[in-house]
């Protein structure tokens, strides 16, 4: 990635929003937007145990489960634009 490319990441990264957020019990549900061609990754910290289930604009998507500064946290790449996502834990309480 050269200075140019960095820049524009950057610039577009620092425009990325999550609005409309809400929580439900196990489950957490926001509008994602970014403008950066590549997209970006939307890091969703864990409440607890569980089966963790994603959604993107209302279908199952892939998600990535990561351990991070002692919790766990949902990881979702999600594509240029604007999004509506979800993450919900199920199972174990």
């Amino acid at each position: 990635m050269g200075n140019d490319e960095l820049w524009r990441w950057w610039r577009a990264r620092s425009k990325a929003r999550i609005t409309a957020v809400h929580f439900e019990d196990r489950r957490i549900s926001f509008a994602a937007r970014c403008e950066y061609r590549a997209g970006f990754v939307v890091k969703v910290p864990l409440g607890g145990p569980g089966t963790v289930r994603c959604t993107v604009d209302g279908k199952r998507a892939r998600c990535r489960i990561e351990r991070r500064y002692g919790r766990g946290w949902a990881l979702i790449p999600l594509p240029r634009g604007k999004h509506d996502a979800a993450v919900e834990v199920r199972g174990r309480r």
